[in-house]
């Protein structure tokens, strides 16, 4: 080997990492299928909370509409807390 010629490993490789446009597909084709069926969850998750079930309600909210903003609180005395919002 040349001593100016590179070796062929390590680096980026081609089709390597996270393929965001799945995530996207999964996400839009989750959200079409809750759709769909929206009446249906939604006589489901009476039936639910009729039972006690209270949580079921909150996991709709976070999965279909998304979290609430969560604050942070960094620093030390007197710092002010920092809203953080969950990316769909």
């Amino acid at each position: 080997m040349k001593t100016d010629e590179k070796p062929k490993r390590g680096g980026k490789r081609e089709g390597s990492g996270r393929k965001p446009k799945m995530k996207d597909d999964a996400r839009s084709l989750f959200y079409s299928l809750v759709d769909e069926r929206w009446e249906r969850i939604m006589e489901k998750l009476d039936e639910y909370i009729e039972k006690g079930y209270k949580d079921i309600l909150k996991m709709i909210i976070e999965q279909r509409i998304g979290k609430p903003p969560q604050p942070l609180v960094g620093g030390g005395e007197g710092s002010e807390p920092i809203l953080m919002q969950w990316q769909k």
